[in-house]
């Protein structure tokens, strides 16, 4: 289903989204971007399956990625002159190669384990806090995220967004992008409800992609 202008927030960020009391969520940053700008994002998105926005500290206004059947695009706060305007970027992605996995927290094994452990091991150059927001997911996942990108085929850009607290994430959405493929997880987190120092729960729809252009870039 095909979302309206109104039904969409989301953010694009090369970081995590911290906890901080007042921060605005993403339906108010969606609001908050000009209509033509969420206009334009659904126009290339196609059918939108994942979005967040956020505000931009560095300049006082939100950001947004949407990431959708054809394309994983931003829209990135900037100015045009001294006119505030946001820039349109994204990868276009070919619709037939999109294959979902789901996660839930029955699927860790031992097998799953030792695939989330090995992709550790693999630069597909990631800088250190990424691969920090990885160790948290469930193994199976980390390995659907990395896996397109061994070979050689490195990451060139990601970004994640949460909402929630240290128990419970309601919203959680993490991509990598490269030349030729795209990953995404999106999902939630809950806190153990049984053992409350035990693993946390994780249920995520995983998402790989093949890039067949740019734009904006």
């Amino acid at each position: 289903m095909r979302h309206s202008g109104d039904e969409i927030p989301t953010r694009h960020e090369a970081g995590p989204v911290t906890f901080a009391w007042g921060a605005r969520l993403r339906d108010e940053c969606w609001r908050a971007l000009d209509p033509r700008v969420r206009d334009r994002l659904h126009q290339h998105a196609g059918e939108v399956i994942c979005w967040w926005a956020a505000d931009d500290p560095a300049v006082g206004r939100p950001s947004a990625t949407v990431f959708g059947s054809r394309e994983l695009c931003f829209a990135t706060p900037s100015f045009d002159g001294e006119r505030p305007v946001h820039l349109i970027s994204g990868y276009l992605l070919d619709p037939a190669s999109s294959r979902t996995y789901r996660i839930d927290p029955a699927q860790t094994s031992e097998a799953g384990l030792r695939s989330g452990e090995n992709m550790h091991e693999v630069d597909i150059g990631l800088p250190e806090e990424v691969r920090g927001m990885l160790g948290n997911l469930p193994p199976r996942a980390q390995t659907l995220l990395q896996g397109p990108f061994t070979g050689g085929r490195h990451v060139e850009s990601h970004g994640w967004h949460y909402e929630g607290d240290e128990r419970t994430l309601n919203f959680f959405a993490l991509y990598l992008a490269g030349a030729e493929s795209i990953t995404m997880a999106t999902g939630t987190k809950s806190a153990p409800t049984r053992d409350p120092g035990g693993p946390a729960q994780w249920n995520l729809i995983c998402r790989q992609a093949r890039v067949i252009g740019h734009r904006g870039f």
